[in-house]
């Protein structure tokens, strides 16, 4: 299975959940693709209101990178939130049948709030949960039942 992990890195390109998580995959037979999202929000941190809007490029070569993707993870904290939807959205309009996955700091916080967004949630430690998850999609098994995933089936939150 083929599985993108994108992570909006404004501060820090080191990723190193995202790197873990993808290393832990393909040790376990995926194939894996990481997208680090470069952006100057820093410079804008005390504009009141304010959104950073990744270039339209970066997000047609983020639909191009993911097209070929089964599952796409996306990771962030709290405070790359806008970024994250941004990311995100692009994937779920490029490839409307791609499931897509939100772990991080903000997810284990708030993952009501994030199944507004994307029917499957990670919650805590992701690694276990991530494989467990591309397993049971290649394989075509449920997935209700992993742990640390939080998901939404018709309309209702398994958390």
């Amino acid at each position: 299975m083929r599985v993108a992990l994108i992570t909006p890195t404004p501060y820090d390109l080191f990723a190193s959940g995202p790197r873990a998580l993808s290393a832990h995959l393909r040790a376990n037979g995926h194939d894996t693709r990481l997208i680090l999202l470069p952006g100057e929000t820093g410079k804008y941190k005390y504009r009141e209101n304010y959104i950073y809007q990744y270039p339209r490029s970066m997000m047609e070569d983020l639909a191009r990178l993911t097209a070929d993707c089964d599952l796409v993870g996306v990771s962030f904290m709290s405070g790359n939130f806008d970024a994250a939807l941004q990311a995100t959205r692009t994937v779920q309009q490029a490839h409307p049948g791609t499931p897509v996955v939100w772990g991080g700091h903000h997810t284990t916080v708030l993952p009501k709030q994030s199944l507004e967004y994307v029917d499957l949630v990670c919650i805590g430690e992701g690694e276990d949960c991530l494989l467990d998850l591309a397993n049971a999609l290649e394989n075509g098994d449920d997935i209700t039942g992993i742990e640390n995933l939080c998901l939404r089936v018709d309309g209702e939150d398994i958390i």
